[in-house]
Order: structure tokens, then sequence, then C-alpha cells
């Protein structure tokens, strides 16, 4: 497999500082459910450059840490970054109250943000991230996801310890990109085998996703790089959607389209849709018996 083909691989041999052409903004909303790594990956994005004086609050707790929406912006790679960090959403059923939050969330970053990246931490897909992820989508509605990009952190659990030891073994950039490219193919190993939900999701955006190692320094050489990955798919999403963004009054009319859906699908989408397919299924069986009994006379 040649080297541009595999997925999430880092480039170590580029040394430029702007992953992207041009000067230009770029507004991401993190999104994620409670200890995904939201707050981490904001401080990692802000801080590739330069340590930020006040970071996101980051921390290993038994309770939520982020208790409300934050936005903090910085210069990255020519780019005027600004990230809105988000409380743990999609816990509950309680997708009204996730929607308020987006609807406050997405007021930081007028008029949108041109990205949603979607945190989901590298593991197995309990139940509750499965019906996380559902809840997120119910939330954002069936027409965000051309602004949906996964983010897998932790992905360094992915990674044999031998893999670790050799990265502080070898000096050369030959050693570095041989590792570099085993966990790009990993991580593609680890998604292609996401079903159900999850991989939904995944081909609903285009199978938009990168990878991010949690125990890479924010100023690291590997940070940087895998941050300009990040911003790179950005730039890229943003002008597929010609600059457009993720406004609160699409999110508004999303919530609409699902009352209206609601008022005409009162039973719900799955049930009615099993409702219909038995009624078919009934008026078939009495149609061939008719058709049989009719034969039967004649």
């Amino acid at each position: 497999m040649a080297i541009a083909a595999v997925p999430g691989y880092i480039n170590f041999e580029d040394d430029s500082d702007s992953p992207v052409d041009g000067m230009g903004s770029l507004r991401l909303l993190v999104v994620g459910m409670t200890a995904a790594g939201k707050s981490a990956l904001g401080n990692s994005i802000l801080g590739a450059e330069e340590k930020l004086t006040t970071p996101f609050v980051s921390k290993l707790s038994p309770a939520p840490v982020t208790k409300s929406s934050e936005s903090k912006d910085a210069k990255v790679f020519d780019y005027h970054v600004s990230i809105v960090d988000t409380p743990g959403l999609f816990d509950t059923t309680n997708y009204i109250e996730d929607r308020n939050v987006l609807m406050r969330s997405i007021s930081l970053v007028p008029p949108g943000p041109h990205a949603i990246l979607l945190v989901v931490k590298v593991g197995r897909f309990t139940e509750e991230v499965v019906r996380g992820i559902e809840q997120m989508r119910q939330s954002f509605g069936k027409n965000s996801t051309r602004f949906l990009i996964i983010v897998f952190t932790h992905v360094d659990s992915l990674f044999d310890d031998d893999d670790s030891d050799r990265d502080d073994e070898e000096g050369n950039r030959d050693a570095t990109q041989t590792i570099a490219v085993k966990r790009a193919l990993k991580l593609q190993q680890y998604v292609d085998r996401i079903s159900g939900p999850c991989r939904a999701l995944l081909e609903d955006c285009s199978m938009r996703y990168v990878g991010v190692n949690n125990k890479f320094k924010s100023t690291s050489v590997e940070n940087r790089q895998q941050v300009k990955q990040l911003l790179s798919t950005i730039d890229k999403l943003k002008k597929e959607n010609r600059q457009e963004c993720y406004t609160q009054q699409r999110l508004d009319n999303e919530i609409k389209g699902g009352k209206e859906d609601e008022k005409q699908d009162p039973k719900g989408g799955k049930c009615s849709r099993c409702w219909r397919y038995f009624c078919c299924c009934c008026i078939c069986m009495f149609c061939v018996w008719m058709f049989t009994k009719w034969s039967y006379h004649n």
C-alpha cells in the first residue's frame, strides 16, 4: 500500500508551518460524551505552536470537569482558530437539553462552526456509547453530517508497547515514518471493525475521521504534525461546503423538521415502518387467499 493511501498517515518530512493554503479562520465546535477527551483535544490544537496561558480545564475526574460551553482562540499555523469546548453531551436521552446547549455553543463562534468535531474515545463500543452516538444524530439532525468529522482520541491505546519504546530509541526520520504508517494502519483496522450505528455515522459523514495520540505534549513535533493533519481535513471540508458553516438557523430548522416528522408519523419512525410492513403482508395474504378461492370455484 502506498504511503499516501494510508488514512491518518502523518508525513514527518513536511516541515512547512502551514498545512493549508492562504490565510483564513477556522471555527470549530467540539462535542462528545463525558471523558472522551474534548478539552484535551482543544488544548492540543490551540497549543500546537505555543503554550496556552489559559487552557481548557482537562484532568482525570470521576465527575464532569467542563460545566458549560467555553470558547478560546489562537493563531495556529497561520490560521485564526476558534474552538468551543462543550460539557458532556449525549450522556442521557434528553436531546432537548442537548440542543439548548448546542444553541448556546454555536452562538460563541458566530455565525457558526465550519466543522463539528465529534470526539470518540478509542475502545469497545458499549451500549452507552452507541446510545450516545444515536443521541448525537437525533440532536444535530440528519443534515449536519456534512459538517462532521469524527476524532478518535487515545489512539495510543491501539499501539503495542514495543512501538512506544522504539519511538524513544529511534531518532531518524525513516524509523519515525515507518512507525507512523504502521500506527495509521492499526487505526484503519480498528475503524474497519466498527459496525452498527457507529458505522452508519461514519458512512454518513463520508468516512471523515482522524486519530489523536493523547500522550504527545502540545508543543511536541508529533503533536504539531497531528494537528496539521486535523486542520488540513477541516480546511478541505470547509472548501467542500463552499465556506458555509453550521448556524443556529440550521439547527433550528432541524428541530422544526423533526417536530413535523413527529406530527406526520406519531407512532415513531421504526415502529411505523414495521406497522406498514405488517399491513402490506396482511393485504398480500388476503389477495392470495381470494385468488386461490376464486380459482378453486372456477
